[in-house]
């Protein structure tokens, strides 16, 4: 018997988050992966289990704590399937405002 798998998406998600927003704190990062967790039907347990990372610091991530390591930060994106980009002000001029 086929053992079922715990979650119906494979991670990382392939599918990249399609809504664009202006990231200009850590709130907009926070507010971006509640959006996207919640669309994936996932609690913030499950989604730390995913990221391997701690239920602690995957809340404080939500909550937009400013102290976060980056590079665990980075992952939970990844993991999620939520790119971010580096655009240089006068290139994004009319496209992302």
């Amino acid at each position: 018997m086929a053992e079922q798998a715990l979650f119906p998406l494979d991670f990382p998600v392939r599918e990249s988050y399609s809504t664009v927003m202006r990231i200009e704190s850590v709130e907009t990062i926070s507010k971006a992966i509640r959006t996207r967790r919640t669309q994936l039907g996932l609690t913030q347990a499950e989604t730390a289990e995913i990221c391997n990372v701690g239920a602690r610091f995957f809340s404080e991530l939500e909550n937009g704590k400013q102290t976060l390591q980056i590079s665990k930060v980075l992952h939970c994106l990844e993991m999620l399937g939520i790119n971010l980009y580096a655009v240089n002000r006068e290139d994004a001029r009319g496209k992302f405002e």
